[in-house]
């Protein structure tokens, strides 16, 4: 899990386009079911304050593009496909 450090987040909304799983929010935007994670986040800035990350990787595939892949490999999954774009819209 990747943490933000809140007190010193500029609110610049960068890694909310930049996560390739969609799983950041906005405070603000934040689903209620989801607000357990601003603690969490907090409590794990805090605990790995040490382990920051100080060059850009390669991103990870999207949730989109990973099913791309598999389904290149395993064939067409019209469930998959009907599930990710209910969840994504």
């Amino acid at each position: 899990m990747l943490y933000i450090n809140p007190d010193t987040c500029i609110d610049c909304d960068a890694c909310v386009s930049a996560c390739p799983v969609e799983a950041i929010y906005r405070d603000q935007n934040l689903p209620e079911n989801l607000s357990k994670f601003l603690r969490i986040n907090a409590q794990g800035a805090k605990e790995y304050s040490k382990n920051i990350i100080v060059e850009q990787k390669a991103p990870l595939p999207t949730v989109r593009a990973r099913l791309l892949e598999i389904e290149a490999t395993q064939g067409p999954m019209p469930e998959a496909r009907k599930i990710l774009d209910s969840l994504l819209m």
